[in-house]
C-alpha cells in the first residue's frame, strides 16, 4: 500500500532527480523508493562487505588465529560483525579490506586482536575456540627463565607449581582434568621429573 509523503527537499537535487527519472522512462517515486530501501540494507550490506573482506584475507592467509576464526564461523560472532559494521559504516569496501589488512587481527598478538575486535560477550567462545586450536595443531614452547616456560604465541605458562593459561594480563592455573597442547604436557612432566 502506498501513502503519500510531503517533504521539503533542496530544489536542484529535485530537478536532477525528475530529469533522471524522465531520461530512464520512470516515475520519481519509484527512484526515491529504490533509494531508500538501498539506504536501509545499507547495514546488511556492511555485515557483508566485512565477512567478504575477513574471506579475502583468510584466502590471503594474512588473517592470525583470531582472524581466521572470525572468518570461518562469522555466524558465531553475530555481536562482533555487528560492532564491525557499525565502525566502519559508510565506508567503502576498499576502505574496509584496507584496514582489516594492517590491523591486529593480521598480526601475531592474538589477545591484542580479541581485544580489539571480539565482543565482550563473545570472547569466551574465541578462547574456547583458540586453545582447541593450540591443542589440535600443538605449540612451541620456549624456556624463559630457568624452570620456567612459555609458548610462543604467549597462551599457555609452565612452571613446576604448574600449567596456566594466559589471558590479556592475567593467567589461570589449569586443572587436572583439562585438555592441553601436548608439548605444553611434556615440559610439565619435563619439570616434574627434575
Amino acid at each position: 500500500m502506498k501513502v503519500k509523503f510531503t517533504t521539503n527537499i533542496n530544489e536542484e537535487l529535485l530537478k536532477k532527480v525528475k530529469m533522471t527519472a524522465i531520461k530512464e522512462g520512470r516515475n520519481v517515486n519509484e527512484i526515491i523508493e529504490e533509494l531508500l530501501e538501498k539506504y536501509l540494507e545499507e547495514g546488511n550490506n556492511m555485515k557483508k562487505i566485512i565477512v567478504e573482506c575477513l574471506e579475502i584475507l583468510r584466502e590471503e592467509q594474512l588473517l592470525n588465529a583470531i582472524g581466521e576464526k572470525l572468518a570461518e564461523q562469522p555466524e558465531r560472532f553475530p555481536e562482533t560483525i555487528e560492532n564491525m559494521a557499525d565502525y566502519f559504516e559508510g565506508q567503502s569496501r576498499e576502505y574496509v579490506l584496507d584496514k582489516l589488512s594492517t590491523s591486529s587481527l593480521v598480526g601475531a598478538d592474538d589477545e591484542l586482536a580479541i581485544e580489539q575486535w571480539i565482543d565482550e560477550e563473545e570472547q569466551g567462545t574465541m578462547y574456547r575456540i583458540i586453545d582447541i586450536i593450540d591443542i589440535e595443531n600443538d605449540v612451541e614452547m620456549q624456556e624463559i627463565h630457568d624452570g620456567e616456560w612459555v609458548s610462543v604465541n604467549g597462551r599457555w605458562s609452565v612452571t613446576r607449581n604448574g600449567v596456566y593459561r594466559n589471558i590479556g594480563e592475567s593467567s589461570e592455573l589449569v586443572g587436572d582434568m583439562e585438555d592441553i597442547p601436548d608439548a605444553v604436557q611434556r615440559v610439565y612432566d619435563q619439570l616434574q621429573g627434575d
